[in-house]
């Protein structure tokens, strides 16, 4: 399990999944309408990628 969290965030015309560390930076996002994946901090895409995973 990794130490990130995810929030859905639905405004501005934005339907997206932020990936967020503990502290609250976000480090990665997926937007739903295009499946982009977009992340900004590489070291933790192992974990953005688990945290996003289907259960």
């Amino acid at each position: 399990m990794s130490d990130l969290k995810v929030r859905a965030y639905d405004g501005s015309g934005r339907d997206r999944l932020y990936v967020e560390a503990l502290d609250g930076r976000v480090v990665a996002w997926l937007d739903r309408l295009t499946g982009e994946l977009t992340v900004l901090r590489e070291e933790y895409r192992p974990a953005v990628l688990e945290a996003l995973a289907p259960t």
